[in-house]
């Protein structure tokens, strides 16, 4: 899940999570919008 404080907010579901329990495609695929859309992760 990801959010953008008073415009957007995203859940994204994969089924392989990773060691932490994070969805591996999850979160390339939040990695590739922040990137795209120029906004940050923290």
């Amino acid at each position: 899940m990801g959010a953008v404080p008073g415009k957007f907010g995203i859940g994204i579901f994969g089924p392989v999570l990773d060691e932490k329990g994070n969805s591996v495609a999850g979160l390339k695929l939040l990695e590739l919008l922040t990137k795209n859309y120029r906004l940050s992760m923290f």
